[in-house]
């Protein structure tokens, strides 16, 4: 008796918060809790190796700290992106996180206005974080792969696909498509919004904590605004190639 009056609890709140068991916010935070876990352990026991690394002796620590950090900085990166992969495939199949659930449905975007939209937002975006682009892994890796008199290495074009591309499709997907639109069933449409920047600026791996923030705030408003995860990877990859010209730009001599 007491296991079907549960039973019928649950689906009575799962109605009237409009979501299945795909987009309970247990299976959001348990899939959030083991990103955050993961990237805390990479990061701990990256830092740990690195130190014995350059606390060998007769190591000259100038000699090796651009090029340690620059692998620092393109492998965090490429961890991310393994584990937003990871999230996704936890959500399959992966056409229905392209589905709009904020229930905006009126305001449906053709590819063309999607794509725009997106560029613009992610413009501004930039252009509000001129002052907050920066950081020593970021400038080094630009400064080492990047630059007019350099060549372009095969690491340079895997860079451009994996900051241009295949973070912003993956982080977007994750952080808009399941963690805020699922929060959007529980929280407030603004709680969400918060949420989901916070968590975003903590592990986004390109630019500074508070060019995060500014980025997530504006792929979420955009997505609340509009609810187009299209518009909001433009944003993001946009964003991210204008802060990684802008960083070449500066450094140029």
């Amino acid at each position: 008796m007491n296991d079907e009056r549960n039973a019928s609890e649950s689906e009575i709140s799962e109605s009237r918060f409009g979501v299945s068991k795909q987009w309970t916010l247990t299976k959001m935070a348990y899939a959030m809790l083991a990103v955050f876990l993961c990237y805390g352990l990479y990061a701990k026991v990256g830092n740990s190796l690195l130190s014995r690394y350059l606390s060998r002796p007769k190591l000259s620590i100038w000699e090796h700290a651009a090029p340690l950090g620059q692998l620092v900085y393109f492998s965090t990166a490429l961890f991310v992106l393994v584990e937003m992969l990871a999230v996704i495939w936890t959500y399959r199949p992966i056409t229905q996180l392209f589905n709009n659930r904020l229930g905006v449905t009126s305001r449906t975007l053709s590819v063309t206005r999607a794509v725009t939209i997106g560029i613009v937002v992610g413009v501004a975006a930039f252009i509000i974080c001129i002052p907050l682009i920066g950081g020593a892994g970021a400038s080094q890796f630009i400064r080492n792969n990047f630059q007019p008199s350099g060549s372009f290495s095969l690491v340079s074009a895997l860079a451009v696909l994996v900051f241009g591309a295949f973070l912003p499709v993956s982080a977007e997907l994750v952080f808009r498509g399941v963690v805020q639109s699922t929060l959007a069933s529980y929280v407030t449409p603004l709680a969400a919004l918060l949420v989901s920047a916070v968590l975003f600026a903590d592990i986004w791996p390109v630019f500074s904590f508070p060019a995060g923030i500014v980025l997530g705030i504006a792929t979420g408003s955009l997505y609340r605004w509009k609810g187009n995860l299209l518009a909001c990877v433009m944003a993001n990859a946009v964003m991210t190639i204008c802060g990684g010209a802008y960083l070449a730009w500066r450094m140029s001599p």
